[in-house]
Formats: structure tokens, C-alpha cells, sequence
């Protein structure tokens, strides 16, 4: 070997170690920030521009939901903003949650609000983002002055989502049964 180059093999490897090394670092740290929120994600009304985040959410739970079937509903729903409140929680440009609000009116009781849908991506679960939606939603409520706020979770998510929404301190109060109808037959 020339003499000159003595050891620029081991420096070589020496520093794309180090390299190596600072992009494992820095992934460690970006995936700690967000897991412990020092990467600060924020709750927001909905866009009409959230539609194709809202649509990939909604197929992690199973539901087909194109973009332009949520542009569609939200258009109706913007028609009665006063009694819908839709949140989604934004880290940078995704959204990695949403939640539904809205209230009910009954004769057999008084009005309440109802959460009629709430969804953190997969990758954001368990890092209290959906309490934090939830707790918008209670605001939501609060602010039109109701009392009462209500959820109803499918049997089928007993094991993850029942236990998350006991843990924020609400309570099972009923089981039922849905019934359905399809109407175009």
C-alpha cells in the first residue's frame, strides 16, 4: 500500500460508521419525539383538503371510503355545521387522526353529543392522540352546552378500543344490537 494513504481504509469505514450511526441517532430521537410528544402534532377543525388522509384512516379500520366520497358527505355536513364537529390531529402535512362530534336531540331525553367516529393512524396508537381528540370533542360538546357525551364502539374492538376509552374514563353503559335496512332494493 502507499504509504500516503496508510489508514484512510479504516478512516473510510470510521466514518461511514459514524454516519451510519447519526442516522440511526437521528431516527431514534425523530421516533422517541413523536412517540413522547416532543414533536408537537396539532388538533384542528377539518379541511376540505383532509379528504384523502380521512379516506386512508378510515380503510386502517375496514371501511372503504374513497377521498371523493368524503369531499361529498362533508359537503352535506357542512350544511349543518352547528350541530357536527370534525377534528383531525396533524403532524406536519399528515393527518394521523379524526374524530366526529355531533349532537342529538330526542323526545324520550334530553340532548346530548355523540361521538360518532374517531380514528389514530396505526403508526400514532397508544401515544395518546386519540384521548387528546377525544378531549376535543369534549370541548366541542361543552362549548354548545351539553352535559352528556356519548360513544358507541363495535364488539368487535372490545380487546384495544373499549379498553382505551375506559381508560379515559368512560363507562359501558348499554349493550344493543344495530339493525339495518338496505333501502335501494
Amino acid at each position: 500500500k502507499n504509504i500516503n494513504n496508510w489508514g484512510s481504509d479504516y478512516i473510510d469505514k470510521w466514518k461511514n460508521s459514524k454516519r451510519e450511526s447519526v442516522f440511526l441517532s437521528l431516527t431514534l430521537l425523530l421516533l422517541y419525539s413523536i412517540k413522547y410528544h416532543m414533536i408537537n402534532y396539532k388538533i384542528r377543525p377539518y379541511q376540505e383538503s383532509d379528504a384523502k388522509h380521512v379516506a386512508l384512516l378510515s380503510k386502517e379500520l375496514g371501511y372503504l371510503a374513497t377521498s371523493s366520497d368524503v369531499e361529498r358527505r362533508f359537503a352535506i355536513l357542512l350544511k349543518y355545521t352547528a350541530i357536527h364537529g370534525i377534528f383531525v390531529a396533524q403532524l406536519w402535512v399528515d393527518i394521523i387522526g379524526w374524530i366526529h362530534v355531533y349532537w342529538v336531540h330526542l323526545l324520550e331525553s334530553d340532548g346530548y353529543a355523540e361521538i360518532w367516529w374517531l380514528v389514530v393512524s396505526q403508526l400514532h396508537r397508544k401515544q395518546w392522540i386519540g384521548k387528546e381528540l377525544v378531549q376535543q370533542a369534549e370541548e366541542w360538546a361543552k362549548s354548545h352546552e351539553y352535559t352528556n357525551l356519548r360513544l358507541r364502539s363495535g364488539m368487535h374492538r372490545k380487546n384495544e378500543a373499549h379498553l382505551f376509552y375506559q381508560a379515559i374514563g368512560y363507562e359501558a353503559s348499554t349493550e344493543s344490537i344495530m339493525f339495518r335496512k338496505d333501502l335501494n332494493l
